[in-house]
């Protein structure tokens, strides 16, 4: 069997050490300190006690629209309207010179 002292588990489920010394007291296994060796029942109970919940991978992110003008370009973002206008000043500035 092999052993494992509070300090690992504390690293291997990103815990505090006072987090796993409490939930191994709470399950009647006497740990006072990270120096502490446990067995393989304590890392279970801790594998029970800070299991992640299961997470659905299914989902699909949402889809992002986007709309095109008459020569292909996209639109609605703000970097098109701001170059559109800037496009728009550099022309006018041009005919009245």
């Amino acid at each position: 069997m092999q052993k494992y002292r509070i300090y690992e588990l504390a690293k291997i489920y990103n815990k505090g050490n006072d987090e796993i010394i409490a939930v191994l007291n709470k399950n009647n296994i006497e740990v006072k300190n990270r120096l502490n060796s446990v067995d393989e029942k304590a890392k279970e109970i801790l594998d029970k006690a800070f299991a992640s919940p299961s997470v659905k991978k299914n989902k699909r992110p949402p889809m992002r629209t986007v709309r095109f003008d008459q020569q292909g370009r996209p639109t609605g973002s703000k970097t098109a309207e701001v170059k559109k206008n800037l496009i728009l000043h550099i022309t006018q500035l041009y005919q009245n010179l």
